[in-house]
């Protein structure tokens, strides 16, 4: 859009000097008719230039004004997903330290505990209990 811009910018500044300045039409009118008709149709074309040219800057207008409401949206629902995103992570955060303390206390626990290996053999060499198919199964069958 903008080459077509610099492009209407480029004729407006080529127009006849008597085209952009009213004052030299008190000049022409004492001149031939011939004169006067190539000016009205000098000053035609330039209407007709400038009015497209307007044109097309009220369309740009039109569309800044839509892309300007498009990024409030956006910058709206971005603030809105960074918030939620900040909440979340105080509460990964709230829940990590209470992992962090768990875990913490459990390791502190296990650490506590007495070492198996150093304990004397409790078992003084008695047969290991039986299993639980052992005790639910009877060595008879009746029939």
């Amino acid at each position: 859009m903008h080459s077509v811009s610099a492009c209407c910018i480029y004729l407006y500044c080529m127009l006849n000097a008597d085209v952009i300045r009213i004052y030299h039409l008190c000049h022409m009118m004492c001149a031939d008719t011939s004169e006067a008709d190539a000016l009205a149709q000098t000053v035609d074309e330039a209407c007709a230039l400038l009015a497209s040219y307007n044109s097309r800057l009220a369309d740009e207008l039109v569309e800044r004004k839509r892309v300007a409401k498009m990024l409030r949206s956006y910058i709206i629902s971005q603030k809105n997903a960074l918030t939620e995103s900040e909440t979340k992570l105080q509460e990964y955060r709230s829940r990590l330290e209470k992992v962090d303390a768990i875990h913490k206390e459990l390791k502190s626990h296990v650490q506590s505990l007495p070492d198996l290996t150093l304990l004397p053999d409790v078992t003084g060499g008695l047969k290991p209990l039986p299993s639980a198919g052992d005790l639910f199964s009877s060595g008879e069958q009746t029939d």
